[in-house]
């Protein structure tokens, strides 16, 4: 998760935004834009990210898509930009495998 928040444009930079124009933007009645409508496409990200870790996770497979829910929170290392989490990253790369 610290890796994705460090490469992932709109994960790692506060002035990163969504890409307006693609498909399934809002108003185009896809179910993915219902329960991510808190993150309207063009605007910026925002002063806040965050890396989250989970204790578990259910999954569901429907002939459209596949659904997620994350479950019980153990891990929550807010930041601005994710340069804040390199020296954390590169300690747990540095862990032996």
């Amino acid at each position: 998760m610290l890796y994705a928040a460090m490469v992932c444009p709109y994960l790692a930079r506060p002035n990163a935004r969504r890409r307006a124009g693609s498909a399934g933007s809002a108003g185009s009645g896809d179910p993915a834009d219902e329960l991510t409508s808190a993150a309207v496409r063009g605007a910026v990200r925002g002063g806040t990210g965050a890396v989250v870790g989970f204790g578990d996770y259910e999954y569901a497979v429907t002939g459209a898509q596949v659904l997620f829910r994350f479950l019980d929170v153990v891990g929550f290392l807010p930041h601005e930009s994710a340069d804040e989490h390199l020296a954390e990253l590169r300690a747990e790369l540095a862990k032996p495998s």
